[in-house]
């Protein structure tokens, strides 16, 4: 069996899958932040095996956390911002050694001018550790975001990382488009069924092998 979080909201089936996305979607603040990375990229693989299209925000957030290269969230300087005025306000000193404790809105700047230079996932740990030294993960959900969104997230534009592959049409257009059986007859009356079964298939490698009005022509066809 597949589960979303250890043997936990099984997710075997397309029924499955939506049922617990929407649950743990609905009981957000219930759950870790952990486990809802874990429940985004079990979720998101899973509906990826099962061609089921998954469009919420949060599985999309948390699970960029785990990708390789992930893209820091274009809100990363205002969850830093939100972290600095509450140090300020709290006066939350961090120990940064056993005996040389430091204002924690000094350390938040730093790390908000290393994030520059670093892989989002190496902010993320560094983050994460720092909630943890000046006690921040009480106020996550209420005040704050906790480290995976606020490192991988985004509000209201889960996909800010967006790339087009074929004309108009995202990664995230195409993952969705092969979930969609119309749009895969359209696509296999246009190039052929096995093309389409490549496509359904592969996407990602299929798309890198066509000329550029192949790729354009099937970009409509899949942003419909």
């Amino acid at each position: 069996m597949y589960f979303a979080i250890g043997n936990k909201y099984p997710i075997d089936t397309p029924e499955m899958i939506k049922m617990a996305t929407e649950y743990i979607g609905k009981f957000m603040s219930r759950f870790p932040y952990r486990d809802r990375m874990a429940a985004a990229v079990n979720i998101e693989k899973r509906a990826a095996q099962l061609k089921v299209a998954i469009n919420d925000a949060w599985v999309t957030n948390y699970a960029r956390a785990m990708k390789k290269n992930a893209a820091l969230s274009p809100e990363f300087a205002q969850s830093i911002a939100k972290r600095i005025e509450l140090c300020k306000t709290a006066k939350i000193m961090v120990p940064l050694t056993e005996t040389k404790k430091t204002p924690g809105d000094v350390v938040l700047e730093k790390i908000a001018a290393d994030s520059k230079n670093l892989p989002a996932i190496v902010t993320f740990k560094i983050l994460e550790e720092f909630d943890k030294a000046a006690s921040l993960d009480r106020y996550y959900d209420s005040r704050i975001d906790d480290p995976a969104m606020a490192v991988f997230g985004h509000s209201h534009n889960a996909e800010y990382d967006a790339v087009k592959l074929a004309g108009e049409a995202t990664n995230y257009d195409i993952k969705r488009g092969i979930t969609d059986s119309n749009k895969m007859e359209k696509v296999a009356s246009v190039f052929g069924k096995n093309f389409a079964q490549e496509f359904s298939e592969n996407p990602m490698k299929r798309i890198e092998s066509m000329q550029d009005p192949e790729k354009v022509l099937i970009g409509k066809i899949i942003k419909g």
